[in-house]
């Protein structure tokens, strides 16, 4: 954006700013290249604050301060067209707003993600709850959450602490789909603590029961990239079309899953917001138990915790669970199946105790891997 402004007439020290930013924003990226760490399970990279990188961070802003200082004059030369110092003014603030959270290393988390653009940095205040609660919640005028998804155990309280929301009414209404006659929950009992062997086994007998028709939903890109590898050698589903989140376009892939109904869609992504009726989804597979990732974000979350597990942990894998499952069953006429595969753990009784809790009324969790709902 920035660099657009070298195609007018601009003074010479202007252009040399512009230059100088470039050069630093280069220096800083590479140095944040060097820097970033990869977490495994997700797609955030941890940035280390280092002083050399809070260093180059405050010789960048200084030359953005400088720069912001020249486009008033530019600006008042009249050699530029009016619009672009506008747009270029808005865009130096909030790239300075972001960068001033790093005066205090303590309010603000930052990563770093990889795309075919390269390194990008991303950065958040530490308390963004306090920023919706000032800015948003503070005010006279009516906000409405409404979700399927919203509530864990009958309790706001886990959406509402997220978002800052300290006052609020709330209500839940009953689903008019008959749960009990539509869909089966399964959780296989394992012989070998839930081995990727052993969910691979299972995956393939439920396939080929529900003659694909299936969704797949992955915690993370490793578990669907070694899914993806294996999958070719069970000779069970050599006729099965698989289509894997990443091989194309999300958008495409979706069409495609529900215009071909013995499909399989294997994905990251999509345990809420995917919206497909009808027997082309009769089987959802969970392939973990969807806990967060150990990213920049969760860390922080879990830091500011006296119990981490219980306040930050569980509620967001149930209510990432609940929305896993939510994509079986779309209207009165559909019916399937829901497996959760889950390896064996430390204190898994609770936990399966509070999933139980999730289940509808008059749906239990079954062991066995047979199902009696028709398609």
């Amino acid at each position: 954006m920035i660099t657009r402004l070298l195609k007018g007439e601009v003074r010479e020290s202007f252009a040399v700013l512009i230059d100088e930013a470039i050069l630093q924003s280069e220096s800083l990226f590479e140095l944040l290249e060097r820097q970033a760490i990869a977490i495994p399970g997700s797609d955030r990279k941890q940035i280390l604050l280092t002083g050399t990188l809070l260093e180059e961070i405050r010789r960048f802003r200084e030359i953005l301060a400088s720069i912001e200082e020249e486009l008033v004059f530019e600006s008042e030369l009249f050699t530029l067209n009016q619009y672009q110092p506008r747009i270029v003014e808005e865009h130096l603030e909030m790239m300075q707003k972001a960068l001033s959270l790093f005066d205090e290393s303590g309010d603000v988390i930052c990563w770093a993600t990889e795309s075919v653009n390269g390194l990008s940095l991303v950065i958040m205040p530490r308390t963004v709850k306090e920023v919706l609660r000032e800015r948003l919640f503070s005010s006279s005028m009516p906000v409405v959450f409404s979700s399927a998804t919203l509530s864990v155990g009958g309790s706001f309280s886990y959406v509402a602490e997220s978002l800052g929301i300290e006052r609020y009414l709330s209500f839940s209404v009953e689903s008019s789909y008959d749960y009990e006659h539509q869909m089966e929950v399964i959780a296989p009992k394992w012989s070998y603590r839930g081995t990727f062997s052993e969910k691979m086994k299972a995956a393939v007998r439920l396939l080929v029961s529900t003659e694909g028709r299936a969704l797949i939903l992955f915690r993370d890109k490793e578990e669907l990239k070694r899914f993806k590898e294996e999958i070719p050698h069970y000779p069970e589903c050599a006729g099965m079309h698989f289509r894997f989140e990443g091989d194309g376009e999300i958008s495409h892939l979706i069409a495609g899953f529900q215009r071909e109904e013995h499909s399989i869609l294997c994905a990251v992504s999509l345990w809420e917001g995917l919206d497909v009726p009808g027997p082309s989804l009769s089987n959802v597979i969970i392939w973990s138990l969807p806990f967060p990732p150990h990213d920049p974000v969760f860390m922080a979350k879990r830091q500011a915790s006296a119990a981490p597990f219980e306040e930050v942990d569980m509620p967001y894998m149930l209510l990432r669970l609940r929305q896993g499952m939510g994509r079986l069953i779309r209207s009165r006429e559909d019916r399937g199946i829901v497996a959760i595969f889950s390896e064996e753990f430390p204190g898994q009784e609770a936990v399966w105790e509070r999933i139980k809790e999730l289940l509808p009324p008059g749906v239990g969790l079954k062991e066995s891997l047979e199902t009696n709902v028709r398609q």
